[in-house]
């Protein structure tokens, strides 16, 4: 009896023996296993400061802390850029109140010298006149005189020969003398406007010469515009480097990894944190070459993470790369010496996580993977 039953139950664990080798190799031959798997993300960033560098004033968040986009993740102490604002901006400020000076400068000489040019001109051309005038008379009185000395000879001898009164021969002196007078007097009026004439001609010389100061002037507003445009982009450029030492979160993640602390002064570049999404986790696998049949791209997989052993997820092959993994490893093999060991190969397998609470998953976790083949 006794040996029956011991019959009865190796025929058993037989039956079982087969039937789970037998789900063994079929569940081996409908699924590509492998547990070379590894938790990844598109969007595991480190971040820095990329232009500005100094002493951290805030950090006010730690690893594993959700942040969300556009929140202050650390900033630099602006106070030095500031200060070279403010600095900028007096500057700026100075440079316009001497060109609103200048400018308000030229105005009055730009005035004076039309003003000027026209007192000018006006006392050239009226000079011109008068002597013109003077001229004109002096010829007239030139020949009065020749009448008046003619009159005056004639009433000189008749009076000498008692054929003249001498109230006739006075007048006739006396008009003789007044002419004179008159003439000598035009003379010197018409001399008096010469020699007036070059300071009016010279009045208006330095009303042009002006014009150079003018061009001066202008010279130099031109200038101060353009240290002023200089400044302004200074300006522009202070303050958008003062923007730079905000520290801004470039989207909704969790913080992976804290590189500085409050106090740490950091250079453009540094590391100060690693942010990744938990909504870009994937699932990256390593498939040995001979497991490779049947592997397309659609495939659906089933996911094991080691952390969360109780839970199940599923998702689908997404890519699979064109090369080995060895290809791109630090010291690739050298056959060159005929010297061979055959290794088996494995091919990256980019698996999507479509079913399943994927929002914990770490990246850098490890799993194991079943990926059905194409029939």
């Amino acid at each position: 009896m006794k040996k029956r039953i011991g019959l009865i139950v190796v025929i058993i664990l037989i039956i079982l023996f087969l039937v789970v080798g037998y789900r063994y190799v079929r569940h081996r031959m409908v699924y590509a296993v492998t547990d070379a798997v590894f938790t990844e993300s598109d969007s595991l960033t480190n971040l820095s400061f990329q232009l500005v560098g100094g002493k951290i004033i805030k950090m006010p968040y730690e690893e594993g802390d959700v942040v969300k986009k556009g929140a202050l993740l650390a900033q630099i102490d602006p106070t030095v850029l500031q200060n070279s604002k403010k600095r900028a901006v007096f500057n700026l400020n100075a440079l316009k109140d001497k060109q609103d000076s200048l400018k308000k400068s030229l105005a009055r000489i730009r005035s004076a010298i039309q003003i000027n040019k026209k007192i000018a001109g006006l006392s050239v051309s009226s000079t011109n006149f008068q002597i013109a005038s003077a001229i004109s008379m002096l010829k007239s009185k030139e020949a009065i005189l020749k009448k008046v000395r003619r009159d005056f000879i004639r009433a000189k001898t008749l009076y000498i020969h008692h054929a003249f009164s001498k109230m006739k021969y006075q007048d006739a002196r006396t008009a003789l003398v007044s002419t004179k007078s008159e003439i000598l007097s035009l003379k010197e009026k018409i001399e008096g406007l010469k020699l007036a004439m070059p300071i009016s001609k010279q009045k208006l010389k330095a009303a042009d010469n002006e014009q150079k100061r003018v061009k001066e002037i202008g010279a130099q507003i031109a200038a101060l515009n353009n240290q002023i445009k200089a400044t302004g982009e200074q300006i522009k450029s202070i303050v958008y480097r003062i923007s730079q030492t905000r520290l801004n979160s470039p989207f909704d993640g969790i913080i992976a990894k804290k590189y500085q602390n409050v106090g740490s002064v950091v250079a453009p570049g540094m590391f100060v944190y690693s942010i990744t999404d938990p909504r870009s986790i994937y699932v990256y696998a390593l498939l040995e070459e001979q497991k490779l049949e049947g592997i397309k791209v659609g495939n659906p997989v089933n996911i094991t993470i080691d952390a969360y052993p109780n839970r199940k997820y599923q998702g689908v092959v997404e890519s699979i790369l064109p090369t080995t993994a060895a290809k791109f490893s630090l010291v690739p093999r050298d056959i060159a010496a005929g010297e061979f060991t055959k290794v088996s190969q494995r091919v990256g397998i980019r698996i999507k996580i479509i079913k399943g609470n994927s929002s914990d998953i770490k990246v850098g976790l490890s799993g194991e993977v079943e990926i059905k083949r194409s029939k």
